[in-house]
């Protein structure tokens, strides 16, 4: 079993990307609250039980979500769930910072292979390891093989030598993904 927390208060999208946006009833922020039971704030995909979801609060601020609660939801979420992840912010600013007080077992970093945005992931890795966090692991996404071949995209290993971070996967660029996206539906379901 897995429950993705939406972490990006303000910016909710997870919802959206798992075809659930007209499920949302409850959110993190209502759970720390208490003004619901954590799980009526749970919403899962009818074709994956397996999967849940509690979305972030599109209406409000990341200072709304104090890490130690945010702890001790997590905490509660351990008894029922096999994998707990969290879907932070992008950036290094106080949305991400209160998300560090979870103290994650693993850290993932997902990454496209330019110039801008493995810069941006060279300051997440030093945030991270000023929190006293593990090191992440790399996840390369919207690679396109034509154009690694012709030297305008770095591939998944030169993207990780670059970090110096273990390599854990790469993604290909892929339109069905993104038609999934479009159409706010889950890509196992295309």
């Amino acid at each position: 079993k897995v429950c993705i927390i939406d972490g990006d208060i303000g910016l909710r999208d997870q919802d959206a990307l798992l075809g659930l946006e007209n499920q949302i009833v409850y959110d993190l922020i209502d759970v720390i609250n208490k003004d619901c039971e954590l799980a009526q704030a749970l919403v899962s995909p009818l074709s994956m039980p397996e999967l849940s979801l509690l979305p972030a609060a599109q209406f409000a601020r990341c200072s709304d979500l104090k890490g130690d609660k945010l702890l001790h939801t997590v905490n509660r979420l351990r008894n029922d769930f096999d994998f707990i992840l969290i879907d932070c912010p992008a950036g290094i600013e106080k949305g991400l910072r209160n998300l560090c007080k979870v103290q994650p077992d693993a850290c993932i970093l997902i990454c496209t292979p330019d110039d801008i945005c493995i810069r941006n992931a060279e300051r997440v890795i030093d945030l991270l390891s000023q929190k006293g966090l593990p090191r992440p692991l790399l996840l390369v996404n919207r690679l396109d093989d034509e154009l690694i071949r012709s030297g305008e995209q770095y591939s998944a290993a030169v993207t990780a030598s670059v970090l110096d971070l273990p390599l854990l996967g790469e993604l290909p660029e892929d339109r069905l993904i993104y038609r999934c996206q479009l159409k706010h539906m889950l890509f196992a379901e295309a």
